[in-house]
């Protein structure tokens, strides 16, 4: 690794942490007062120089260059997040998906032959457990970990693509399918799920795992795809997965940047899963964040008791990690589990305010 260049300078000061050398940080400082610079290169430096002063303990200059960077990392957006859009898409779900209106759908008991494989699907937001809740599964030998999969939105597309209208409300695609439509649809989701088990050799079919947490929004459909479905719900306080998404830098999740977009989607969040839980939440198995990290064999035993498997060892042992992990998550799942960012959102109640504001208003509200 050579130091002088700013890649290799950043590499040095996050593996380091606090004891990273004052000369690597003071060539970021530099770099990020050069305004020739571009503006997503900026950000990025400043966020590396603010998970530096996280790491020694200094909030306030961390929440400052933690600001800076999400400012410049959203200016340089071609387009927003909208959140009206987002509170329209979460209320046509809500209103398709009412049992009222799926009812034709749900299929009758009968004689098939058993599937190849079990889905399973762990949801919720970026940075709730998801990815960790996965790992753990996904070191049992009946277990098969695929990471994040758009597999549920693409069936979707492809349901309104059998009416010939790609672009028709949510709730009349549905009310326009026919069970064999579905059946079709549930065959063709499962040969999307081959690739990932044609290397399984036992005789007991594996648990492949879907760690997509937007799949939140799709629980209703892949119910109705997959009545023997397991899903998981990564449940996790608000206030950390507002401050852990703003810390995260993930550059193409638009909502991530302000704090206000961050609030209104966690808060659209917990409202559409107040509505799968109500409606369906016994056949649901709620994973809480704080439980996972301080009681890890008990909430991993939870897991898989929910999935019908035994206790393996290897479920609670990091180094037999062996599953791709593509998300903003690597770096923790490389790791024991650990309890350090729990409440560690109250060393920036300042800055995060405008989240922190929709989650009270949401916790006072009608229940």
């Amino acid at each position: 690794v050579a130091p002088q260049h700013l890649g290799a300078t950043a590499i040095l000061i996050e593996s380091h942490g606090k004891a990273a050398e004052l000369s690597l940080i003071q060539r970021l400082q530099c770099e990020a007062l050069d305004f020739r610079a571009p503006a997503r290169q900026r950000a990025w430096i400043k966020h590396c120089l603010a998970g530096y002063h996280h790491a020694i303990g200094d909030f306030t200059t961390a929440s400052t260059l933690y600001q800076d960077s999400n400012e410049l990392a959203q200016a340089a957006e071609p387009s927003g997040y909208r959140r009206d859009s987002h509170s329209a898409q979460c209320l046509e779900i809500r209103e398709a998906f009412h049992p009222d209106a799926t009812g034709h759908l749900i299929a009758e008991p009968g004689n098939e032959p058993p599937e190849p494989c079990v889905p399973v699907f762990i949801v919720g937001v970026p940075r709730s457990g998801t990815t960790l809740t996965e790992q753990i599964l996904a070191r049992h030998s009946r277990c098969i970990g695929m990471g994040e999969r758009p597999y549920a939105s693409k069936s979707l597309a492809w349901l309104r693509a059998m009416q010939s209208h790609s672009s028709q409300p949510l709730g009349d695609a549905l009310l326009n399918a026919s069970k064999a439509q579905l059946h079709e649809l549930r065959q063709n989701y499962y040969e999307l799920l081959k690739p990932h088990y044609r290397h399984y050799q036992a005789s007991e079919p594996p648990f492949v795992i879907d760690k997509m947490p937007d799949n939140y929004q799709h629980i209703g459909w892949l119910k109705l795809l997959f009545p023997e479905a397991k899903i998981i719900y990564a449940k996790r306080d608000p206030k950390e997965i507002a401050l852990s998404c703003w810390r995260a830098n993930f550059g193409s999740i638009k909502w991530a940047f302000d704090p206000t977009d961050i609030g209104h989607r966690i808060a659209e969040h917990m409202s559409l899963m107040s509505f799968w839980m109500a409606h369906d939440g016994h056949h649901m198995l709620v994973s809480d964040y704080r439980d996972l990290v301080r009681n890890p064999r008990e909430q991993a035993e939870r897991l898989l008791s929910f999935l019908g498997l035994d206790w393996e060892d290897a479920c609670l042992d990091h180094t037999k990690n062996q599953s791709v992990v593509a998300t903003a998550s690597l770096r923790q799942v490389r790791q024991p589990i650990y309890t350090s960012s729990l409440d560690m959102w109250q060393q920036y109640q300042s800055s995060l305010a405008p989240a922190f504001e929709q989650f009270e208003r949401l916790a006072s509200g009608p229940k």
